[in-house]
């Protein structure tokens, strides 16, 4: 073990990593079970087709926490400036950075998912698209103020996710 992060229990990435694991797994302990236990007895197809969904449905909730509302999308040049006081907190478990804040757009790096940690570490990774799901259902309910993309996801393998907020020119 090294003394990085003025810790002795190895550098301060992995601690951040664990504690947040840690803390996801525990939150998420009761579904991991029930998804296994329906899995069991639903088979797999069947349990996912169930659960999926409602992965998806949590995971836009936790979204709509950090990507805030704005009223048209003339009011596109708020998205940055509601987002940045929010990167503190969520950017912990997250690990947010903003890659490109122009007047027509808002790149997010997210560096890692806890949805996805969590779900590979029980064994349930084919899950992680429901999650990612999540982002593109918030989306299209607020298809009317941005346009959102995203060409990496970490649920389908990628390292990091690019979700990218555009203004639409109308």
């Amino acid at each position: 073990m090294t003394m990085m992060g003025n810790t002795f229990y190895g550098d301060s990435k992995n601690v951040k990593r664990t504690l947040r694991n840690s803390f996801f797994f525990a939150i998420f302990s009761p579904l991991i079970i029930a998804i296994h236990v329906t899995t069991f007895f639903l088979g797999k197809k069947r349990s996912f087709r169930f659960w999926g969904p409602r992965i998806t449905h949590t995971a836009k909730l936790v979204v709509k926490l950090f990507v805030p509302d704005i009223p048209t999308s003339q009011h596109f040049d708020q998205l940055s400036a509601k987002i940045r006081p929010r990167i503190p907190l969520w950017g912990f478990v997250w690990d947010i950075k903003i890659t490109e804040d122009t007047k027509d757009v808002l790149q997010l790096h997210i560096g890692n998912c806890p949805f996805c940690e969590v779900f590979a570490f029980a064994g349930l990774s084919e899950l992680n698209p429901y999650a990612c799901e999540g982002d593109w259902a918030y989306a299209g309910e607020k298809s009317d103020k941005w346009s959102f993309d995203r060409k990496h996801q970490i649920g389908t393998g990628d390292s990091f996710c690019d979700h990218t907020y555009k203004r639409l020119h109308k």
